[in-house]
């Protein structure tokens, strides 16, 4: 959750997150740190934590970005894909966005060479993001007449 909800550069934050992206995906968070961030997005160790308490709070916020990103990333496959409405190429799309995304498939899969200490540190939490991450879809899906609203 942001600390400062109004920073000068309004493009500050998701510069910030996709250079913890590119890093954590190829590091992984134990070796990636803020003035690691700072220094690939091109901010300040200040400017960072004008956006979260600390590396967890980034994590947190970045893992909910990229799994945004990969539902995004689904319902284009999805609407792109003739028989996209169907259930298989629907599954079979979400596994390959998932699959897509270094971030949310190590989320999925607990790779601890990617997110680590994270993962122990985190426990519980992951599962509620997948659940909310559920959530996302499924309101989607009925939105758009593929799951009937009262499931």
């Amino acid at each position: 959750m942001p600390l400062s909800p109004t920073p000068r550069d309004p493009h500050r934050r998701e510069r910030i997150l996709e250079a913890a992206a590119r890093l954590i995906s190829h590091y992984g968070y134990g070796k990636t740190t803020i003035d690691d961030i700072a220094r690939e997005a091109g901010v300040s160790k200040g400017a960072v934590y004008l956006h979260w308490a600390g590396k967890v709070e980034l994590l947190d916020d970045l893992l909910v970005h990229e799994m945004r990103r990969t539902l995004a990333d689904f319902w284009s496959r999805v609407q792109a894909d003739p028989m996209g409405g169907q259930i298989g190429p629907m599954y079979r799309h979400a596994v390959l966005a998932m699959q897509a995304n270094l971030l949310v498939c190590a989320l999925y899969t607990q790779e601890s060479r990617v997110l680590g200490e994270y993962m122990q540190r985190r426990g519980a939490e992951r599962y509620t993001r997948r659940f909310l991450f559920g959530q996302d879809m499924i309101r989607q899906m009925q939105a758009a007449g593929l799951i009937r609203s009262e499931l």
